[in-house]
C-alpha cells in the first residue's frame, strides 16, 4: 500500500493570549493532486502579498519524484492550479528551495539525486517560467540539500554541502547569480579543499549589508578517530564578489557534545532588524546522550 501525503498547512497568525500564542488561521490543503506522495514543502512570500508553496511529489511528473508548486493570495486563497516547476523530469527531483527577489521574481532550486547536480527556475511575478531551468553547480557533486539567500538588487547567492574525500561530504561550495541567472564568477569553496572534517549540518546562509553574506555549517572534528564527538558550528564571511572576508572562525559551543542524527538541515540562521543573528540545532548534551534537544545560540 502506497502512502499517500497531503500537503496541509496552517499560516501562523499568532497572538499573545495570557501568556500562549494562539494560531488564528486553521489549517488548509495546499496540493490539488492527492494521488501522489508529497514532502519537504517550502514556502516564500510575493512581493503582492500573497506566497508560493512548493513540494517534492512522487510519481507525478511522469518519472520518479517530480517538484510541484501553488500560488496564493493574500487572503490564503488559490491562484490557478499547482503546477509543475521542473522541466526535465527524468529521475528525481528533490528537496525544493524558493525564495522570492526584490524585483518580484521567484527563484525555485532542487537537486536530482542521479548525478548531484543542483538545478535553478526563474519565475516572474505571475509564476511564468522565465528562460529554461539552469544547472547551479558546475565544478563540485553536490549532496541533496542546498539553501539560497537573495540580496537588495535581486542577485543571489546558492550554497550546498560537497563530496571531497572519499566520497564522504567534507565542505560547501557555492555559486554567485545575477538577478537574470546568470552566473557571476566562479562556484567558490566555502571550506578548505585541506579540510577533511566531514559535514554533518548546515550549510546555513544569511545576508549582510552591501550585498555580503554569511555561511555556517557544522563540522566532524574526529571523523577519522574515535570518539567522534567533537562537533563544532563553523562561520565564513563574504563580501559583495564573492571573496572571503576574514578567517574562519568557531562558534564557542562547547556546551553541547553532539549535534544529534546527521541531517543537514538541522542548522538554521536567522538575521533580525536590529541585526543579531540567532541559529538553532538539534543535539544532546553529555548527561543526556541518548535524547536529542534543541538549542539557540545568539551571534
Amino acid at each position: 500500500m502506497k502512502l499517500k501525503i497531503l500537503i496541509l498547512m496552517s499560516l501562523m497568525t499568532l497572538s499573545l493570549l495570557n501568556s500562549q500564542w494562539v494560531v488564528n488561521t486553521p489549517e488548509f490543503l495546499v496540493s490539488t493532486d492527492l494521488q501522489h506522495g508529497k514532502g519537504y514543502p517550502a514556502i516564500a512570500e510575493l512581493k503582492d502579498g500573497g506566497f508560493i508553496v512548493c513540494w517534492e511529489s512522487h510519481d507525478q511528473d511522469g518519472d520518479k519524484s517530480g517538484i510541484f508548486g501553488q500560488k496564493f493570495n493574500i487572503q490564503k486563497q488559490k491562484v490557478d492550479d499547482e503546477f509543475q516547476i521542473n522541466t526535465n523530469s527524468i529521475g528525481n527531483q528533490l528537496k525544493p528551495k524558493v525564495v522570492a527577489l526584490q524585483n518580484g521574481d521567484v527563484l525555485l532550486c532542487w537537486a536530482t539525486s542521479s548525478n548531484r547536480i543542483i538545478m535553478g527556475q526563474l519565475f516572474d511575478p505571475a509564476l511564468q517560467k522565465k528562460g529554461t531551468e539552469f544547472q547551479i553547480n558546475t565544478k563540485t557533486s553536490a549532496y541533496p540539500y542546498e539553501v539560497i539567500v537573495s540580496f537588495s538588487n535581486s542577485s543571489f547567492v546558492c550554497c550546498w554541502p560537497i563530496f571531497l574525500v572519499r566520497n564522504f561530504v567534507t565542505g560547501v561550495a557555492g555559486q554567485r547569480f545575477s538577478a537574470s541567472g546568470t552566473k557571476i564568477g566562479n562556484e567558490f569553496l566555502v571550506t578548505s579543499e585541506t579540510d577533511i572534517d566531514t559535514l554533518v549540518g548546515g550549510p546555513a546562509i544569511l545576508p549582510l549589508y552591501n550585498n555580503e553574506f554569511m555561511i555556517y555549517w557544522v563540522c566532524d572534528k574526529r571523523f577519522y578517530s574515535s570518539p567522534r564527538e567533537v562537533w563544532e558550528i563553523h562561520g565564513q564571511r563574504f563580501d559583495s564578489a564573492g571573496n572571503k572576508n576574514a578567517t574562519k572562525f568557531k562558534l564557542e559551543t562547547s556546551s553541547i557534545s553532539h549535534f544529534g542524527s546527521l541531517d543537514f538541515s538541522n542548522l538554521t540562521a536567522v538575521k533580525f532588524p536590529n541585526q543579531n543573528t540567532l541559529l538553532a540545532w538539534s543535539g544532546h548534551l553529555p548527561e543526556n546522550s541518548s535524547r536529542d534537544d534543541f538549542f539557540l545560540f545568539s551571534v
